[in-house]
């Protein structure tokens, strides 16, 4: 992340201004800056009442002057060549240090606040709804995580990202919106997509609008509403092709359903909604369908056990670490 230079000039200034050395352009600059933002005048306060704070300050240890002069004095009369010491006070340059680096660390905490980037996971196993500052809106996998810094939708639109969402952009040509995906990255200006980035892919899914997607090799690829991009990041490849599926936008309304759908889709369909690896090339498929009602919310177990007792299909492998292996279905008896 760039560091913010312009807020740290903006805080010397007012130390400048506290102390008398600034300028009357240096005071103009300054009172510009603190007129563009509330948040702008609630730092200088701050940094008014911690420089009030410092002015008060009174050492702990009692220090006679007075006394001390005299007992040096009578130290300097007893030697046979005296010397003239100039004496400099002890405490105020201790003070004064002291204050320095109070301000300076709390410049440092007001710096790094203003540069913290935004952190959003889901870590349940639901999926949640994030509204931005801009009015874009996403739905979040579980295991998925965006962050943004404080400038998002006053300098820039722009977020890093991984796991898998649904993404509703508000409109804005002046401000595009950027999605970095480790050395991969998505443009637009207002559209709705779902992204998937998770093991080294990138699957793109367009419902609306025109999604420019670029590799590490700042290759571009463009996927227009009904269209998708599966990129390899190893491989560095990317395919385009035609969404075929008419749950691919619907888990997160978390609900599937299916009519005459082939069973090779049916199963892309689970994988997809659960993230899910099922394995079924040892079986030709390819002539078996499936309908069923409209599945809302159903957990896994639930949507195999319905795909069991409608179309026979049953499995083999561990569920709890999402790895199937297809083993009969009714249409091949």
């Amino acid at each position: 992340m760039t560091l913010d230079m312009k807020n740290i000039n903006h805080i010397t200034l007012h130390h400048k201004k506290l102390s008398n050395q600034a300028s009357q352009t240096e005071l103009d600059a300054l009172e510009t800056w603190i007129g563009l933002s509330p948040d702008n005048q609630e730092d200088i306060d701050l940094l008014d009442a911690l420089w009030d704070a410092s002015s008060h300050y009174e050492p702990s240890i009692d220090f006679n002057t007075n006394q001390a002069l005299t007992k040096f004095k009578t130290a300097i009369n007893s030697q046979p060549t005296p010397e003239i010491i100039t004496m400099k006070p002890r405490f105020s340059g201790i003070l004064k240090i002291a204050a320095s680096f109070t301000i300076l660390a709390f410049a440092s905490f007001l710096v790094f606040n203003m540069l913290a980037p935004n952190k959003i996971m889901n870590t349940s196993s639901d999926i949640n709804l994030v509204s931005l500052e801009d009015g874009s809106k996403l739905w979040l996998s579980p295991n998925t995580e965006i962050s943004y810094d404080k400038a998002f939708n006053s300098e820039h639109r722009t977020m890093d990202f991984a796991g898998k969402a649904f993404f509703d952009v508000a409109e804005d040509k002046d401000l595009p919106f950027i999605v970095n995906m480790g050395a991969q990255s998505i443009e637009v200006v207002g559209t709705s997509f779902n992204l998937t980035y998770r093991n080294d892919e990138v699957i793109l899914e367009v419902l609306t609008g025109v999604v420019k997607f670029r590799n590490a090799q700042n290759q571009e690829n463009t996927a227009k509403a009904g269209q998708s991009i599966v990129y390899n990041e190893s491989l560095n490849t990317a395919t385009l092709s035609e969404i075929q599926s008419a749950n691919t936008f619907s888990w997160k309304e978390r609900s599937l359903s299916f009519n005459s759908t082939p069973m090779a889709q049916v199963f892309k369909d689970l994988e997809n909604y659960y993230e899910i690896d099922i394995d079924s090339k040892n079986l030709d498929i390819s002539d078996c369908t499936f309908s069923s009602p409209k599945l809302s919310n159903a957990t896994l177990d639930e949507t195999l056990d319905i795909l069991k007792k409608v179309a026979g299909v049953e499995f083999d492998g561990d569920k709890s670490k999402t790895k199937l292996t297809l083993t009969t279905v009714d249409c091949l008896k």
